[in-house]
């Protein structure tokens, strides 16, 4: 809306209680008021001043119904804008009344009113000078130049909302322009000015508020869309860190920085307040911004001090606490709480039987005796589900309970996490506990830290690492072995690692429950021991028992008969019975259960891992989101037919589905946990295989359902030539190609050869993207020089392994004529091009990998932001050739009659490159419609060559 206002000129005389005011000057204003800066005279010293701000209440409106008079001085109100002047007019003097009632209570952090008249036909507040500026004019000038700075105001406004909070009020307008920053050394003070829309929580329910001040990019989304019912203390905080990402970013919020969590992250990492700074401030920095900005209001900050608590870790962060055995121990402490948090109630107590390399059997207590008191490393052997993450964790929480210097500081570090390491793998254990130190005033920098850890593990009983899950790193283990290795060494370390076959170190093994065992802590449960000895074996394993429990304790003791000894049939009921609690959410939770969390656990076998990071866990979200609501996929699930708006109900984008997922499966299934760089694990190895079969099931329900529709169209084509007699037939036979055993075998054959082609093409993206993940690590992006050399081995082995899939011995002309002789019709200069691709790929591949080795190089003329673009455009330029060759692959299986080109979609389901493209799209639309896509792909694939060139590639 156009401000058409007229305010007070310089040298107008206001005469407010007998007293003239002269205006100076414009301050600022609102939809509702203006605020000038003006002085009076001392009634005793003629010669002296007194400097004020006046309020005046002016409201905005479209066409100047409110206007300022001809004599240039009282408001005028035409009849038809009475009404609109009155409700601001009522806000205005609650607004005052709010604030002189404050100003009683707590006047150090209110800011002050003089007193208010009626003159002119509107109000005046006369208010305090104090000198200062707002944050809106100090941002302007570019006075907040560093996090620590933006952090202390951040915590002064907390300060000053917290008086609103404390006396019941939601304050429902903060942003720069309503925070006054004033004049009182480094740390100023600041205050909140304006109180037009101060509410209670009770009285906006039972009186909606007239005037509700909303203003886009601060205010919450349920103060924007005036859902009452949901507004509260946290919609403050989300308007507080709304702030902080102006204060970060130099922009306001938008819409898809709301929406869109990776949007978000980047426009964040961009931050010029965040240069030099470590990962542990960025991961904290990111943290607050998206736990306040979340859509949820349930799972945003609730209050000032949770916020201010934030705050006060990451100032921590920034300013550094010391490297230290007390600051090992309180870091270690701190994550073993948010642990203890999460952790599941234990159904039984557990005995651990606990045997050694000699056959010695030992307790708990006599095994974590002997380990802590032997020089060598030590390992814990045991089957999945044996209980040792849990012995382990259990061994941490009595360790931190106490500090005792004289102890050596027990630290968990979980390895599933190793392979998030991407170019820093040779370094991983180091690197861990670096995240989480906070080095003192003395140390400036990641390089100075490390030094310090380093000589802390020198000195004798400082740390005891347990390493969870050597069996859990699929690739790189040399390498973690090769530090582990070298931390055994340092005098100050003891190390145990669970997992198998490590030589060099102690070994213990944790054996089966005893039947013994078995039978009392079913007899506590009132329960019988499965007479059937298969049965009893499978439940010797405690995570198999503590499922039977929860299996009976829903009340279903029958199902012993049913699952006798069969493992996949145990953890089948199991998950039945989690997801039977929700049943309110019934239909929601069993799609997030039997299909979402599926697509997960065959994400991380694709990429053998435990965990998704971000990026794979919101595609993952956009494929489930469209999937739920094909027609496809109804009729290849008929329970779901008519279900998909229960699935969806009250979900409005992907951000809310995103969050839906993460309410599902980890907040009240506890099966996909959270880590704090955004990455999600399994919460067992034992379910990876069970749901990524799972997985596999769908799929082929899902492509069978698919094949069938294709039939029933050449059904429909059959009845439609039927009548044309002679040239009918003849079209039929073409469309029902092939007819004889060796069309088929020919057929067969050329669906055989693509799928080789495909997967040679498919492992060399693959390869291309693992470095490319290795090469977005903070440390190589700033010029370390071992990160680099490490990088430089990677780069040097994937385009090996590249260069060798890009060839092949057969002759590509040859290849291509094979499909021609089928008679099919298939385009030979298309099928001739496909084949040429890997190798044209390798061509550009290693020309582009010879130059990233350069742009990385220590040294070089590339600054970090430089080389972080350069990675993000190499990225995006690999994202839009996979679409371009899917939809070559879509031209091609398009020309196979029948079905016997599904079986290239059905690889293309499970390759590592093309498996997020997969399903997303509709891969049985017309040619036309196809060649639309294609050219839209190559367009776009043109687009990310010229960003590469601009980042400093030579294509």
């Amino acid at each position: 809306m156009r401000d058409v206002r007229s305010f007070l000129e310089q040298g107008t005389e206001v005469v407010l209680g007998g007293i003239c005011y002269e205006i100076l000057g414009l301050e600022g204003y609102g939809a509702s008021s203006a605020v000038y800066l003006a002085r009076y005279r001392d009634s005793l010293m003629e010669n002296s001043w007194h400097q004020v701000l006046l309020k005046e209440l002016f409201p905005l409106t479209r066409t100047g119904e409110i206007c300022r008079g001809r004599d240039g001085k009282c408001i005028v109100v035409e009849k038809q804008a009475g009404e609109f002047f009155s409700i601001h007019e009522r806000s205005f003097m609650r607004g005052t009344q709010i604030q002189l009632e404050l100003l009683l209570k707590d006047p150090g952090l209110i800011s002050g009113n003089l007193n208010s008249y009626r003159a002119g036909g509107t109000i005046y507040s006369v208010l305090p000078w104090q000198g200062g500026s707002t944050l809106e004019e100090e941002l302007d000038a570019g006075n907040i130049r560093s996090l620590l700075q933006a952090v202390s105001v951040l915590k002064n406004v907390l300060e000053c909302l917290e008086v609103f909070h404390s006396h019941g009020y939601l304050y429902l307008d903060i942003s720069p322009d309503n925070c006054l920053l004033l004049p009182s050394g480094e740390e100023r003070k600041a205050l909140l000015i304006d109180y037009n829309s101060i509410w209670k929580s009770e009285e906006i329910l039972e009186h909606p508020p007239e005037c509700f001040s909303r203003k886009r990019g601060y205010s919450a989304p349920e103060v924007m869309l005036k859902n009452l019912r949901s507004v509260g203390r946290h919609s403050d905080m989300y308007s507080v860190c709304a702030v902080f990402y102006r204060i970060l970013t130099g922009t306001i919020l938008g819409q898809e920085q709301m929406q869109d969590v990776k949007s978000l992250k980047k426009e964040i990492g961009d931050s010029a307040l965040l240069d030099g700074e470590m990962p542990s401030v960025r991961s904290k920095v990111y943290g607050i911004i998206t736990k306040g900005l979340k859509l949820s209001t349930a799972r945003r900050y609730q209050s000032t001090g949770e916020l201010r608590a934030d705050l006060d870790e990451l100032m921590l962060r920034i300013e550094g606490r010391g490297v230290t055995h007390e600051a090992l121990w309180d870091i270690s402490r701190r994550k073993c709480l948010q642990l203890a948090a999460r952790k599941e109630k234990k159904r039984f107590p557990l005995d651990y039987r606990i045997e050694s390399s000699s056959r010695e059997k030992l307790t708990a207590g006599q095994f974590w005796e002997r380990v802590l008191s032997e020089n060598s490393a030590a390992l814990l052997e045991g089957e999945g589900g044996s209980g040792k993450s849990t012995m382990l964790l259990d061994f941490w929480e009595a360790s931190t309970r106490e500090y005792n210097r004289d102890r050596p500081v027990v630290w968990f570090l979980p390895l599933y996490r190793y392979q998030e390491a991407r170019g820093r793998a040779s370094s991983f254990i180091k690197d861990s506990l670096l995240e989480y130190l906070k080095p003192d005033g003395k140390v400036n920098g990641a390089k100075e830290a490390c030094e310090g850890l380093m000589e802390v593990l020198e000195k004798k009983d400082q740390i005891f690492l347990i390493l969870d899950g050597l069996d859990e790193v699929r690739e790189g283990k040399r390498e973690l072995i090769r530090e582990i290795s070298l931390f055994r060494q340092k005098r100050g370390v003891r190390i145990l690692i669970s997992g198998r076959n490590l030589s060099g170190c102690s070994c213990y093994s944790i054996r089966p429950l005893s039947i013994c065992q078995m039978k009392e802590i079913l007899n506590d449960s009132g329960l019988f021991i499965p007479s059937d000895t298969g049965m009893q074996e499978l439940l010797r394993n405690p995570m198999m028992l503590d499922m039977y429990l929860e299996i009976c304790k829903k009340g279903e003791n029958g199902v012993v008969c049913d699952i006798q000894d069969d493992k996949e049939k145990l953890i089948r009921k199991y998950l039945e019975c989690l997801v039977r609690e929700w049943e309110a959410d019934g239909w929601r939770m069993n799609y997030l259960l039997w299909h979402v969390l599926p697509m997960a656990a065959l994400e991380m076998k694709r990429k053998s891992r435990l965990f998704i990071n971000s990026d794979e866990f919101y595609k993952i979200a956009e494929k489930s989101m469209k999937l739920i609501k094909e027609k496809d996929f109804a009729l290849a699930f008929p329970e779901y037919m008519g279900k998909a708006g229960q699935v969806m109900e009250g979900i409005n984008s992907q951000a809310e589905w995103a969050d839906c997922i993460i309410l599902g499966l980890n907040d009240r299934l506890a099966l996909l946990s959270g880590d704090r760089d955004g990455s999600f694990h399994i919460a067992h190895e034992v379910y990876l295989d069970f749901l990524s079969e799972r997985a596999q099931e769908n799929l082929k329900k899902y492509l069978k359902r698919r094949r069938k529709a294709r039939t029933g169209r050449y059904i429909v084509i059959l009845g439609m030539v039927i009548g044309f007699g002679a040239a009918g037939f003849a079209l039929f036979m073409k469309l029902s190609y092939p007819v004889t055993v060796e069309e088929r075998a020919r057929l067969k054959n050329c669906a055989g050869q693509m799928e080789i082609l495909c997967g040679r093409l498919d492992t060399m993206l693959y390869e291309e993207e693992k470095v490319l993940e290795m090469a977005d690590d903070d440390g190589l992006l700033s010029g370390d020089e071992k990160r680099y050399q490490n990088f430089e081995k990677n780069v040097q082995r994937a385009v090996e392994k590249a260069g060798m899939y890009s060839k092949d011995d057969s002759d590509d002309i040859r290849s291509a004529e094979i499909f021609s002789e089928t008679g099919a019709g298939f385009d030979a200069a298309r099928i001739l091009s496909f084949y040429r691709e890997p190798g044209e790929h390798f061509v550009f591949m290693k020309q582009t990998m010879e130059q990233l080795l350069d742009m990385m190089e220590p040294g070089s003329r590339y600054t970090p932001d430089r080389r972080r673009e350069a990675v993000g455009a190499y990225k995006e330029y690999l994202e839009a050739y996979k679409e371009v060759i899917y939809w070559k692959i879509a031209a091609v299986e398009a020309d196979f009659p029948g079905d016997y080109g599904q079986e290239i979609y059905e690889w293309i389901a499970h390759s590592n490159s093309f498996g997020s493209v997969f399903i997303s799209k509709k891969t049985e639309e017309d040619r036309k419609q196809m060649e639309i896509k294609q050219t839209a792909a190559e367009v776009q694939l043109k687009e990310c060559m010229a960003q590469m060139q601009r980042c400093g590639f030579v294509l």
